[in-house]
């Protein structure tokens, strides 16, 4: 069913990543997150997941600015949805030293 094929695109989209062909791998998490099609019902902690995974690939490309559009979507959601735990935003992908030089304003917090 729809949870299966978005399981699969997500693990597709991991395996690229792992592999540093990032512009696959972001392809096969957007295709996960549009098979998802949660509009107009209530976002799940998949989408989420997704969105989390999307901004960390941001992340290792250096697109700060994508990066935080996605972890603010996916923070939204994990605290719109109460059976969620809050703190599940998982940061990954870059070293936090070079993300404070790309991106001054996150100095204080890497």
């Amino acid at each position: 069913g729809k949870i299966d094929t978005v399981d699969t695109l997500q693990r597709l989209g991991r395996l690229y990543q792992m592999r540093g062909q990032l512009d696959e791998a972001l392809g096969y998490y957007r295709e996960a997150l549009s098979a998802l099609n949660t509009k107009g019902q209530c976002r799940t902690f998949t989408e989420g997941k997704l969105l989390n995974l999307i901004g960390n690939l941001h992340l290792q490309t250096g697109d700060i600015s994508a990066m935080m559009r996605c972890y603010t979507q996916a923070s939204y959601i994990y605290r719109e949805c109460s059976s969620i735990p809050h703190d599940v935003l998982v940061v990954s992908g870059h070293a936090m030293y070079v993300l404070s030089k790309l991106h001054p304003p996150c100095a204080a917090v890497a």
